[in-house]
């Protein structure tokens, strides 16, 4: 961490001083980002970590290279816990029970990059959809072999329930942050559990 403006901790190696000057940045921005606005300056970011322009420059291209990190980070850390979920529970409800809590373990842990990814439409927000409605798919077809449901949602439904996942989410995180996310994971899994079947 910056000491002050061009000073840093000597004790430190180099690559875990570059690691640490790079997450601050990324938080920086993210909170930056998540507040529904244009993309921040290089000046802004450099005002709120203490950093030299230089060390900006030293991570990043601008701040559109900046602004994809923090998008892709968020879409990493909100989605790769959901990645085996499907296998994991033997009931159809068990895995939408299992989906909204892990979603919301997740969503509420880094919320300022949930909601830089979430505030805005951008090219990681679209791979967030589309890996939801993928997600979505395979919880309709693990519910047909298990007899619960017994046609495949339409493409419209998958849709919907993307915009439900991320509209609660992003009201959740915007409105209530200090609410309790088990509220937010029994709404959406009473969604998923009435779309779902």
């Amino acid at each position: 961490m910056a000491v002050s403006r061009g000073r840093y901790d000597r004790t430190a190696s180099q690559e875990h001083r570059r690691r640490d000057q790079r997450e601050q940045l990324l938080s920086a921005g993210a909170l930056l980002l998540s507040s529904e606005r244009e993309a921040p300056s290089v000046r802004e970011l450099i005002a709120m970590t203490r950093m030299g322009r230089n060390t900006f420059y030293e991570h990043f291209d601008d701040i559109g290279d900046l602004v994809d990190a923090v998008q892709h980070l968020a879409l990493f850390r909100l989605t790769d816990p959901l990645r085996s979920l499907t296998s994991r529970a033997p009931t159809p409800g068990g895995r939408e029970r299992e989906f909204s809590e892990t979603w919301y373990a997740t969503a509420v842990a880094p919320r300022e990059l949930v909601l830089a990814l979430l505030g805005q439409s951008n090219p990681a927000r679209e791979r967030l959809r589309k890996h939801l409605n993928a997600l979505f798919a395979d919880l309709i077809e693990a519910a047909i072999r298990d007899g619960a449901r017994s046609a495949p949602s339409e493409a419209v439904q998958l849709h919907a329930l993307c915009c439900a996942v991320e509209g609660l989410t992003s009201y959740q995180l915007h409105s209530c942050p200090l609410a309790h996310p088990d509220e937010g994971a029994r709404a959406l899994g009473d969604l998923l559990s009435r779309m779902l079947r």
